[in-house]
C-alpha cells in the first residue's frame, strides 16, 4: 500500500515544493525519479569499489567532480519536467 503522506512530506523536503492534495500520480512520478538517482549513486560506488581492487594501470579514468555535478543538473531537470508536464 501506497502510503501518500510519507511521500509528499519526503519528496517536499527534498525538492522544496508544495503539492496540490491529489498529485498522487505525480508524487509517484518524483519518488521514482529520486529512486532511479539513488540507484545510479548505488552502482557507481560499487563501480568505484570494484575499480579500486584493480592495478592502477588497469583502472579506468575515475570519474570527476564536474560529471556529477551534470548527472545532478539531469536530475534535476528531469523533476521541473515532470512538474511542469502534471502542472500544465
Amino acid at each position: 500500500m501506497l502510503n501518500v503522506s510519507r511521500l509528499e512530506k519526503g519528496l517536499k523536503e527534498a525538492l522544496d515544493i508544495d503539492f496540490v492534495e491529489g498529485d498522487v500520480e505525480l508524487l509517484v512520478l518524483l519518488d521514482f525519479v529520486i529512486f532511479m538517482e539513488r540507484l545510479a549513486e548505488e552502482a557507481e560506488k560499487e563501480m568505484v569499489k570494484s575499480n579500486r581492487r584493480k592495478t592502477f594501470s588497469q583502472r579506468p579514468r575515475q570519474e570527476t567532480t564536474d560529471s556529477v555535478v551534470v548527472r545532478k543538473i539531469h536530475v534535476d531537470n528531469c523533476v521541473e519536467r515532470v512538474l511542469r508536464e502534471f502542472r500544465g
